[in-house]
């Protein structure tokens, strides 16, 4: 209905208005707010204005940002231009997975590293912040006082030492000459997460062969908190063979034997996890090298492994919330191993090699 601008409210409206109890409809009022959006839109003063079409379209380009959202790049945040997908798509060197989130555990939260003109990735290693970060740095320090050597480093890495503040578990690796007898762990301070600890003997470490991958990944985000800070020492993480490991040792790591899993819940949720990180980043590898961008973080990884497999985006989702969440059903871990397949397609597809899997 078109108001009329020099329409106003009689007395004898106000007064049947108020006979009836009701309120007079403020018509100047509404003509007022109409011409103020019109003005604020750049519309013509003639231009009929459905504000709630309006409205409902600003409620649609608020959950396109949350769809199309991207991570920082290189630590730099980043917004989004909802004017083209194909020009954030080119801006991003990342195709973006039109999916919906509603409902889902997985959110568009990560890092996707950007190689030079070198080849060579920026190193995103930094202290843990937060208090979460005060107690694993007393952790490290506490660790590396009880086992007395001095030669031993205490690295962080994970999403912890690239900057996270709610990671999942944290990651320490040992880096010794001689192996360490660990400590009992009731005798170190308590830790709200689970810990991953891993030790490596120094010489395989700087082996250039066997210790290729944890070379690069701790030059590309590891961070040194006790010890002697071996990682300076590294040369620039560089993008080339070294970023498919993961797929490129896919017979090492896939079960064998899928029938022989722990009859513990929280053993088969720890599978669960480790398989599913295992089974999102290797599927992303071989985008990573072809693209000369590279991340640890499992939304990027889903990104850039929907660009290879686009018709397998709900099983993609599904994995990586099980990486995130993993759960210890047996119908959760056979949704994991139907990732066969894709993994043998990325890998024919990268090392121009046939690979077979067991079901």
């Amino acid at each position: 209905m078109v108001v009329d601008p020099e329409r106003r409210t009689s007395g004898a409206d106000r007064s049947g208005c108020k006979a009836a109890g009701t309120r007079p409809k403020p018509a100047v009022t509404r003509v007022r707010k109409a011409a103020r959006t019109r003005t604020t839109l750049g519309l013509e003063r003639d231009t009929v204005v459905n504000l709630r079409a309006q409205h409902l379209v600003q409620k649609e380009l608020v959950a396109r940002a949350a769809v199309y959202r991207r991570p920082a790049i290189c630590g730099a945040s980043y917004r989004p231009d909802l004017s083209s997908v194909e020009r954030h798509s080119a801006l991003s060197y990342v195709p973006i997975m039109v999916l919906s989130l509603r409902g889902r555990i997985l959110r568009p939260i990560g890092h996707l590293a950007r190689a030079n003109a070198a080849g060579a990735l920026p190193r995103l290693g930094c202290a843990p912040v937060g208090r979460l970060g005060g107690i694993v740095t007393d952790f490290a320090k506490a660790l590396h006082a009880r086992l007395g050597d001095p030669g031993l480093s205490v690295v962080l890495r994970g999403s912890l030492a690239r900057g996270g503040r709610s990671p999942a578990d944290i990651d320490l690796m040992l880096i010794s000459a001689e192996p360490p007898t660990l400590p009992a762990i009731d005798t170190l301070p308590s830790l709200p997460l689970p810990v991953e600890l891993v030790t490596v003997p120094l010489d395989r470490f700087r082996d250039p062969v066997i210790g290729a991958w944890p070379r690069f990944a701790l030059a590309h985000s590891g961070w040194t908190i006790a010890g002697p800070d071996m990682l300076s020492e590294l040369p620039e993480p560089t993008v080339g063979p070294v970023v498919i490991a993961h797929l490129r040792g896919v017979r090492n790591w896939w079960p064998r034997h899928p029938e022989d899993w722990a009859c513990n819940e929280a053993e088969r949720r720890l599978i669960n996890g480790w398989l599913a990180k295992r089974i999102i980043r290797s599927l992303a590898e071989g985008e990573m090298a072809r693209r000369a961008v590279y991340s640890r973080d499992i939304w990027p990884c889903v990104q850039l492994a929907n660009s290879a497999f686009p018709e397998h985006s709900a099983l993609l989702i599904d994995i990586a919330e099980q990486a995130i969440r993993p759960s210890g059903k047996f119908v959760d871990r056979t949704r994991l191993l139907s990732a066969g397949p894709l993994l043998e397609r990325a890998y024919a597809m990268h090392l121009r090699q046939p690979l077979k899997l067991p079901c």
